[in-house]
């Protein structure tokens, strides 16, 4: 992957927003600087236009049961797989993923399938570890859970 300088975008920071900005992006995909106006040096990269298009920093969900007709409770690969992708083309970029009150059997499942998935990695967000929230819920506020 060559450096890549994008420009002209609204850059969110820990240390404030930066209107106009630019971020280098190095070979291995790691920010490299962020500044303001040129500030940021570009030689040798791709140089992208943001276009006054925001940059936010990647979110990490921390309760997903899953999306795009994809489930933690399905307990496959291709699920989870599935889950990260859909996440990831809406700015999540790392998640717990999320069991639901089951059966034991049920829950042993998907928790070993998120163990695979872990070991074997996913192509989209991260999965970065299980939020076990069934069975640990509390039986007169289950909500929509059996």
């Amino acid at each position: 992957m060559a450096k890549t300088l994008w420009k002209n975008g609204v850059i969110y920071t820990p240390h404030g927003i930066v209107q106009g900005g630019s971020l280098l992006v190095g070979e291995a995909g790691t920010i490299e600087a962020v500044g303001a106006g040129s500030a940021v040096a570009a030689d040798g990269a791709e140089v992208r236009d943001l276009k006054g298009h925001t940059v936010l920093p990647g979110l990490i969900d921390v309760h997903v049961h899953g999306g795009y007709g994809f489930g933690v409770m399905n307990a496959t690969y291709e699920d989870l797989d599935g889950m990260s992708r859909f996440h990831a083309a809406h700015g999540t970029t790392a998640f717990l993923a999320t069991t639901s009150t089951a059966p034991g059997e049920a829950i042993e499942q998907a928790l070993a399938n998120v163990k695979r998935g872990m070991d074997r990695g996913v192509s989209g967000a991260e999965l970065i570890g299980i939020h076990l929230e069934g069975p640990f819920i509390n039986p007169k506020r289950g909500g929509a859970q059996d």
